[in-house]
């Protein structure tokens, strides 16, 4: 699977987290689960890109995760493009993840 990158997010507290940058229609292994964080892909200036955040989750199978989504309508109305994803099995750290980054980046 093609990666577009990487990005860090932090939480309140400074802690970061690694996420791979992956576009919207990527194809994930069933079983995998993992934080994600939904996002616009934009061009700044000198050739970097920046990312507005449309929604953080987790799950604990990214691979049918998009298809099936509740927000799925949101996201394309939105023009979510990325999917940037912290693998993760751990079922309370995804949780923990999760809500720590939603707090500082969705309610800003």
């Amino acid at each position: 699977m093609t990666t577009l990158g990487t990005i860090e997010f932090k939480n309140d507290e400074g802690h970061s987290f690694d996420f791979r940058i992956y576009p919207m229609d990527a194809q994930y292994k069933p079983g995998h689960g993992g934080v994600y964080v939904i996002t616009r892909r934009h061009d700044e200036p000198k050739h970097h890109h920046g990312h507005h955040i449309i929604f953080i989750g987790e799950t604990d199978d990214m691979a049918t995760l998009l298809d099936e989504h509740p927000e799925k309508a949101r996201f394309d109305a939105e023009g979510a493009n990325c999917c940037c994803v912290h693998a993760t099995q751990d079922a309370e750290a995804r949780k923990r993840i999760a809500g720590e980054l939603a707090s500082k980046y969705l309610s800003e």
